[in-house]
């Protein structure tokens, strides 16, 4: 409703998600931590190449804005597919990292912020044991539990999910809405585990998955700690 009353026309989802695809696919995005395209010097002239002919200050140039930048984007996509699935791991890499992102914390922490006192560094750690955990033990429920409509249900949200943002791109935070589903499964396992029968097959898919955040927070932290040494 309110599109359609500020732009007289339907728009059917809103007017940033152009924009958004054209940060995540354009020939100035970066092919790690695409998440801070904003920090690499690129950020302006990419959004420069959405304004509008006629110039910035009415209503429309938000939604022109927003086309030009669907536009821009899919023809990217089309001309460059093999550049895009290159961008692929490091949007799985941002999308899964940290919700306040190590590096990120880190860069702070050399001016003076971040990891300035004994509680935060305790927050921080008690944060990134409790996900962990959380996303281990709530991997393994997810393969583990029965297959109903209820995980073709929950799981198959996580893939859409995860869909999107390795289209677009990821943020630690991006995965929040993830966090509740996997606490189920986690609860479910922790409950369930004596009653489990673990095959060969599901152990695999658990372990795989695992491996794969593991390797995804390990590169977080190694970045992470080179930025505090000041590299």
């Amino acid at each position: 409703m309110r599109n359609y009353f500020q732009f007289r026309q339907f728009v059917l989802l809103e007017t940033k998600g152009g924009v958004n695809l054209w940060l995540g696919n354009s020939p100035y995005t970066p092919y790690e931590f695409i998440r801070n395209v904003w920090k690499v010097g690129v950020r302006e002239p990419m959004l420069n190449a959405l304004v509008p002919s006629g110039g910035e200050g009415s209503p429309q140039d938000e939604l022109q804005r927003d086309r030009a930048a669907y536009a821009l984007a899919l023809n990217y996509m089309r001309a460059e597919p093999l550049a895009v699935l290159a961008r692929v791991p490091a949007k799985f890499a941002d999308f899964w990292g940290m919700e306040r992102s190590l590096v990120d914390v880190a860069e702070a922490t050399r001016t003076g912020g971040g990891w300035n006192s004994p509680a935060k560094i305790g927050a921080d750690l008690l944060g990134v044991v409790v996900y962990i955990f959380v996303m281990a033990c709530g991997i393994a429920g997810l393969v583990y539990a029965r297959d109903d409509v209820w995980k073709l249900l929950l799981g198959g949200f996580v893939l859409y999910f995860l869909a999107i943002h390795l289209t677009i791109f990821g943020d630690g935070r991006f995965h929040l809405p993830l966090i509740p589903i996997f606490a189920m499964y986690a609860g479910w396992l922790l409950v369930m585990r004596q009653r489990i029968t673990y095959t060969l097959p599901r152990t695999g898919i658990t372990a795989t998955f695992i491996v794969l955040l593991l390797a995804v927070w390990v590169r977080e932290a190694w970045v992470a700690w080179n930025v505090l040494r000041g590299g």
